[in-house]
């Protein structure tokens, strides 16, 4: 006999500190043929709600997550959360990773190029690396892309 594997449920229990906790529902989500005018007042009264909520924010974050199509969700209604969270999936795992980490940020950083412990500020930002910054400081990197330009001038003239 298999055995089926767990499914991943969300975690629901912040919606009992929710401040729209025992709110009328129809608030947060309308009702079907609801004219535009409707609409605004309905989500302007229900983002007030949302934006005294100490919860806010993982409200949202779970909306993305969930990719919810309909209502108002961590203070934001359905055409401006559909906006926001295609950014929000557009940004890269690094930089998700990066908001909800709870590391220390880098303040040094040692250059395998120059063999020196150099400021964070000394590298430049690279989005793939675990850290964010460049491997190599920015005066070694532009000295590598100095040498670059070289060869491949070296090599056009060459064939020219």
């Amino acid at each position: 006999m298999r055995r089926r594997r767990p499914v991943a449920t969300p975690n629901w229990n912040w919606t009992e500190r929710a401040a729209c906790r025992g709110a009328d529902l129809l608030l947060f989500f309308g009702r079907p043929g609801e004219r535009i005018d409707e609409r605004q007042a309905r989500e302007a009264r229900a983002t007030a709600i949302c934006g005294r909520c100490p919860v806010q924010q993982t409200c949202l974050q779970g909306a993305f997550e969930r990719n919810e199509g309909a209502g108002v969700w961590g203070g934001l209604g359905e055409d401006e959360r559909r906006s926001r969270r295609r950014a929000w999936q557009r940004r890269t795992s690094y930089e998700r990773r990066a908001d909800t980490a709870e590391t220390e940020p880098v303040t040094a950083k040692w250059c395998p190029a120059c063999t020196e412990t150099k400021p964070a500020g000394d590298f430049p930002k690279d989005r793939r690396q675990s850290d964010g910054l460049n491997r190599y400081c920015k005066p070694c990197t532009n000295e590598a892309n100095r040498e670059v330009r070289a060869r491949q001038r070296q090599q056009k003239e060459a064939v020219a």
